[in-house]
């Protein structure tokens, strides 16, 4: 078993190491002038996409944090309530309501649902960790991993 998690992390490693060496080579034919003009796209699209993520974040927590959203998910509770004909007691229908809008928002604040984690993927993502800690060659291959692809980025975008 952990041989197999070996060889599928050299194999990726590996992998890594060849679209590494691609995009190296790749870089390295153009012409002087188009290095610069790939490198700032790099950098402005890193950019843009910081930005992007950036103002989602902001907005998913504004909409946690506002008062007139809070109080909007709450009418919208009541009045849902009101026409729930499930049996339960308007306040156990205006409490599920309400708990539903507001799961929404935390959802799209965090970009997942901590829902749709299972014990499995907590197990798997666990064995993965402490098998990382516990092999030193695999702990220094992924360093190594790391590091080199550090430093191809970094060569790639022109920073270093």
């Amino acid at each position: 078993m952990i041989k197999d998690r070996h060889s599928i992390a050299w194999a990726q490693h590996s992998l890594e190491r060849r679209e590494t060496q691609a995009r190296e080579q790749t870089y390295k034919a153009l012409l002087w002038f188009q290095k610069p003009a790939v490198s700032a796209g790099a950098l402005f699209q890193g950019a843009y996409d910081a930005g992007i993520d950036l103002y989602d974040f902001v907005a998913g927590v504004s909409h946690l944090t506002s008062p007139v959203l809070t109080l909007r998910d709450s009418l919208k509770s009541a009045w849902d309530a009101n026409k729930d004909n499930s049996g339960d007691s308007w306040l156990e229908a205006f409490n599920r309501s309400y708990d539903e809008k507001r799961h929404e928002h935390w959802v799209r604040a965090i970009g997942f649902a901590p829902s749709d984690i299972s014990r499995e993927d907590i197990a798997k993502a666990y064995e993965a960790a402490s098998l990382v800690l516990k092999d030193d060659q695999l702990s220094a291959a992924l360093k190594e991993f790391t590091a080199n692809k550090t430093v191809t980025k970094q060569s790639w975008t022109g920073i270093a």
